[in-house]
């Protein structure tokens, strides 16, 4: 598969100053960046994050192959922007392979097959569901439960 785009224009007061702060708080997480042409272009496993600043508009452009990882760069680029914009977040509208708005790409609902107590303050627990195989290796296992 190629890969999947998402483009967003963000209007804010300072840009430069939010995009600097947000950068500073990334690269204290071990996201690294790196500068090309005038763009701050971070890259993690799953994908690429491009910032530019033009005026008091920061343009983010995203990348990744698969969906799920395109919608978890998009969340934490945009919830990063709104909470380093301060009392006026500002509307974010991403362009390009938009979501269906049900549910993230990569979450799966599963059902509690079994639990077994492997300790007293330790239990193991087995899911079943349906289009469950990325989770059958210890490859790629990033779950989170809600």
């Amino acid at each position: 598969m190629g890969s999947l785009i998402s483009e967003a224009r963000i209007s804010v007061t300072d840009a430069a100053g939010l995009v600097d702060r947000m950068i500073n708080h990334l690269i204290e997480h071990d996201i690294s960046f790196e500068s090309r042409d005038g763009l701050m272009v971070a890259k993690v496993p799953f994908g690429t994050g491009t910032f530019s600043v033009e005026a008091e508009t920061i343009r983010v452009r995203v990348e990744a192959t698969e969906m799920g990882h395109l919608e978890v760069l998009r969340s934490v680029i945009a919830s990063h922007i709104v909470e380093f914009a301060g009392d006026r977040p500002p509307a974010i509208r991403w362009i390009g392979h938009e979501s269906n708005g049900e549910t993230f790409a990569n979450y799966r609902e599963v059902r509690l097959k079994t639990r077994t107590a492997v300790s007293p303050h330790m239990r193991r627990l087995t899911f079943s569901g349906d289009d469950i195989a990325r989770f059958a290796s210890n490859d790629d296992l990033h779950v989170r439960m809600y």
